[in-house]
């Protein structure tokens, strides 16, 4: 660590950590109490960030609460939090789940007039996201202070299982792709159809994975080994051959930025953009966002009580499944007329099968426009 800044409040300093190449920033905050000193900090704020451009990450008691859910009992939270809130949405910052306890405060007055607060928090901007996606923080029990301690996790504590297949876009701009599929679709020949479509699209979804991995590679170290070539190669002008060599690398710059944008888009599942504007960190950030909230952090068990815990939410359900499969078969019954409701009526059937009458079939070969004339000697006889 290498301090930056340090005042009451707020103590900054650089964390060489793993990448040691991409140092980030650690902000410890102690929030204040008056709601005047508060807003005045908070206005301050962005002068702090706008001093290192990279990964920061803020952690501490914030002496505010985001959400109305993050306090219980007592009056509600006054406006003095907006500041903090404004300031959060303003530069962008996401806040880190958390494991464990739910509330990081408490003022120890007993069960009628207890007050617990979610006060200790960590937030983050998107570049310190990027470098660690999987961080969370763990709030541990109260011993001898009225607020909690909290742990930071940069690798997070879930373990992770296989990641299921997904069919990304980015690759169809790659013509390997399109070579790839022919391949696998041609070595899942089979007599059957519904055998051979099977036996293809397994055979297109290996093939797939192993050329992403072994050959199309990571967008993100793709743009940085690009631009460490173009940076060596403009820092090396003398001859035709690096001004075009130079001109080859803008071009790979310029679809490597296209294709990181189109990923990011694909997993945000936004279904709007503006043409021209590779909002990449728009798009990180959404994912980020949309990650949090489908993640199972805790659940409520039938007698009150609350589990945390991989391996205790993953027990439940298996236990939940297992209940419902075990149970007794009900009889199957396959009369499946009552099922549907019947909309054609007997009389609307045999309306329907009747044979037309000669009568029926002229008027309707002469009422038509332009018709053949041998088609209506073909009906009338």
């Amino acid at each position: 660590m290498e301090p930056v800044s340090v005042s009451k409040n707020l103590i900054s300093c650089l964390v060489f950590s793993n990448p040691v190449s991409s140092p980030w920033l650690l902000s410890a905050i102690y929030g204040l109490v008056r709601s005047l000193e508060k807003r005045n900090f908070w206005d301050n704020f962005h002068k702090e960030v706008d001093r290192f451009n990279g990964g920061w990450l803020v952690i501490g008691d914030f002496n505010g609460v985001l959400y109305r859910e993050d306090r219980h009992g007592g009056r509600e939270e006054t406006s003095s939090s907006s500041h903090m809130i404004n300031a959060v949405d303003n530069l962008g910052l996401v806040e880190l789940p958390s494991q464990g306890l739910k509330y990081s405060w408490s003022n120890g007055r007993g069960a009628s007039k207890e007050i617990k607060a979610k006060l200790d928090r960590g937030i983050a901007n998107s570049d310190w996201w990027n470098l660690f996606p999987n961080a969370d923080m763990e709030v541990l029990p109260q011993v001898s202070s009225d607020h909690s301690p909290v742990v930071l996790n940069s690798e997070g504590c879930l373990s992770f299982a296989r990641r299921p297949f997904h069919f990304e876009d980015i690759w169809t701009r790659d013509r390997r792709s399109h070579w790839v599929v022919e391949h696998a679709w041609a070595k899942g020949f089979h007599p059957n159809p519904s055998t051979r479509l099977r036996r293809s699209l397994y055979h297109t979804q290996r093939g797939l994975s192993f050329w992403n991995k072994h050959q199309f590679g990571k967008v993100q170290m793709q743009i940085k080994a690009t631009k460490q070539a173009l940076a060596d190669c403009q820092a090396n002008r003398g001859d035709v051959v690096s001004w075009e060599r130079e001109k080859d690398l803008k071009c790979q710059i310029d679809e490597l930025l296209r294709r990181d944008e189109l990923l990011w888009f694909q997993k945000a599942k936004i279904q709007w953009r503006l043409e021209g504007d590779r909002c990449s960190r728009f798009f990180f950030m959404t994912t980020m966002i949309c990650r949090k909230s489908n993640r199972i952090d805790c659940l409520k068990l039938d007698n009150g009580e609350w589990i945390y815990t991989r391996n205790q939410i993953g027990n439940l359900f298996s236990a939940r499944f297992e209940s419902v499969f075990d149970s007794p078969l009900q009889p199957l019954s396959f009369d499946l007329s009552n099922i549907v409701d019947p909309v054609v009526t007997e009389e609307d059937n045999v309306e329907l099968l009747r044979i037309p009458s000669w009568e029926e079939v002229r008027n309707v070969v002469v009422s038509l426009k332009k018709i053949r004339l041998d088609l209506i000697i073909y009906y009338c006889n």
